[in-house]
Formats: C-alpha cells, sequence, structure tokens
C-alpha cells in the first residue's frame, strides 16, 4: 500500500500550534495597549490644555486685554473643561472639552486671568501644578505666572 501525501496546505497540528502562538502573542500585547492607550489620553489631555492657554496668552497680548480662563471639575460622567472669556462679559468665547476618563489631582486649578502683557499675576512664582491622570498614568502640567507651561510625563 502506498501512502500518497499532498504537499499543498497544512496539517490540523501545524494549523493548531500556529493559533496557539498568535493567541499567546495577543494576550502579552492586550494590557500594554491599553496602558499605553491612557498614557496617550492623559498626554492629551494636558498638551490640550496647555496649548489653549498659549492661544489664550497671545491673544491676550495681541487684544492688549485680559484674558479670563476658567476651569470645569468633571462631575460623574461629564468630563472637565476649560474656556476662556475675551472681552469679560462672563460668558466664554472658546470652551475645549477633556476626556471623560481624565482625573485631576489634587483638584482643577483656579481661575485665573492673563492680563495683556501675558502674564498671569495671580499665580503663585512657583507655578500651579496640576497632575492629570488616566488608570496608572500621568502628565504633571505646572502653568507659571509667566505664562510658561510646563509638561512632564510620569
Amino acid at each position: 500500500m502506498t501512502l500518497i501525501r499532498s504537499d499543498r496546505g497544512f496539517t490540523l497540528i501545524e494549523l493548531l500550534v500556529a493559533m496557539g502562538i498568535v493567541g499567546i502573542a495577543l494576550v502579552t500585547a492586550v494590557p500594554s495597549l491599553s496602558s499605553m492607550h491612557a498614557q496617550m489620553r492623559s498626554s492629551h489631555d494636558a498638551r490640550l490644555i496647555a496649548a489653549s492657554v498659549s492661544q489664550w496668552r497671545s491673544e491676550a497680548i495681541r487684544l492688549r486685554r485680559s484674558v479670563d480662563v476658567t476651569f470645569v471639575a468633571p462631575v460623574g460622567a461629564t468630563p472637565g473643561s476649560v474656556s476662556a472669556d475675551f472681552d469679560g462679559d462672563g460668558d466664554p468665547e472658546e470652551t475645549i472639552q477633556l476626556s471623560r476618563a481624565s482625573d485631576w489631582s489634587p483638584l482643577m486649578p483656579a481661575d485665573f486671568a492673563i492680563t495683556g502683557l501675558g502674564i498671569i499675576p495671580s499665580l503663585p512664582a512657583e507655578g500651579v501644578e496640576v497632575e492629570i491622570a488616566n488608570r496608572d498614568q500621568s502628565t504633571q502640567l505646572t502653568i507659571f505666572p509667566t505664562g510658561i507651561i510646563s509638561l512632564v510625563q510620569g
């Protein structure tokens, strides 16, 4: 009796081994991808705030008038936000929404005004530090009275 073996295709054992290797690779990759996603969200919110405050500072200098910056803390499922009032009427002209998953530590910074000279006199000389966290990843945002903003990922 002669066995005829086809060289086309794979045996069931070869397919099972390949699927097992792919499964193991997926199980090890998923946790690192989810932590990377959390880090990206916290750094995105911090960069968004930094860019907005820098832009609003430039507008205050250009317009030669104060711009009021207001922080709204997240409540339940409602995300936090940061807004700017350019004309002093109490109604913000620009508002940015932050990620729902962002957690502010210790608290949202106090509201402040950027003068027409681009400085923030109400802030202490060492600046105001805010930590924006998503799960176990965090980003440290520091706003100085000179308008300089520092970002450090933790």
